[in-house]
């Protein structure tokens, strides 16, 4: 007669699978790198038309550039830290009076797409990488942290 296992101890002593990548991780990587190419074209437009050097842009381009490397790797948990850094992101840019003139007021088209498009790239990496987060800790014996509900409700506070 055969003998039914505990399928919940077969799939805890599994390893899990790190060569693959999640579709997920992969659409909050790509937004991470489209708010990456949005502030290096806004701070060049600023550059060049404007002929002001904005060092902000370029330093939280810079921020960006390396949080969007760092979300390539395969980590349970990479995912929170992507959504974390857009949501910093996003919320440093509309603090900036100019840009809150600026997405009130779409006459001004080349400052108003890029904010438009950080706002948007901000918006699918958060969500993405929630989503991501919270799909990498399903897995029975993975408990997810404690801290990411607190992260999922301040990023309903905040937008």
């Amino acid at each position: 007669m055969p003998v039914v296992s505990d399928t919940k101890q077969q799939v805890e002593n599994q390893p899990r699978p790190t060569s693959s990548r999640s579709t997920l991780n992969t659409v909050a990587t790509i937004a991470l790198f489209g708010m990456v190419l949005a502030y290096f074209v806004n701070f060049l437009l600023a550059y060049v038309f404007g002929g002001t050097f904005v060092a902000a842009l370029l330093i939280i381009g810079g921020i960006m550039l390396v949080g969007a490397c760092v979300s390539l790797l395969r980590v349970h948990w990479i995912g929170a830290v992507g959504a974390l850094l857009a949501l910093g992101a996003m919320s440093t840019q509309m603090s900036v009076g100019i840009n809150q003139y600026f997405i009130t007021h779409p006459a001004d088209a080349p400052s108003f797409i890029t904010l438009l498009l950080i706002l948007s790239f901000g918006l699918v990496a958060v969500v993405a990488g929630i989503a991501s987060t919270i799909r990498n800790y399903r897995n029975p014996g993975q408990p997810a942290p404690r801290n990411l509900r607190l992260l999922m409700n301040l990023t309903i506070v905040v937008q």
